[in-house]
């Protein structure tokens, strides 16, 4: 078992690397994102107010940027066509 797992990580290494190198700019960018907010200052110094909370359980933009990471984190790389079967 352990030459087929080793197998297909070579395989896959350069997708896994492409695709957290696009995680790690999705989450800086939304990060970014962020700083347009009055409330940002506070929220990275860990003061919460009820108006971050709000953006961050009601804002059609915010589920959309968590919706684009959630799709980057579980890419279907194991469905990759080049696997070996």
């Amino acid at each position: 078992m352990l030459p087929e797992i080793k197998d297909l990580y070579v395989t896959l290494q350069t997708d896994i690397n492409v695709l957290n190198e696009k995680i790690r700019e999705k989450v800086y960018s939304n990060l970014d994102d962020l700083e347009k907010f009055n409330w940002y200052q506070d929220w990275v110094k860990v003061v919460v107010s009820g108006v971050e909370i709000d953006y961050f359980l009601n804002d059609i933009h915010y589920k959309n940027m968590v919706a684009n990471y959630m799709r980057y984190r579980f890419s279907k790389v194991l469905s990759h066509p080049d696997k070996k079967n």
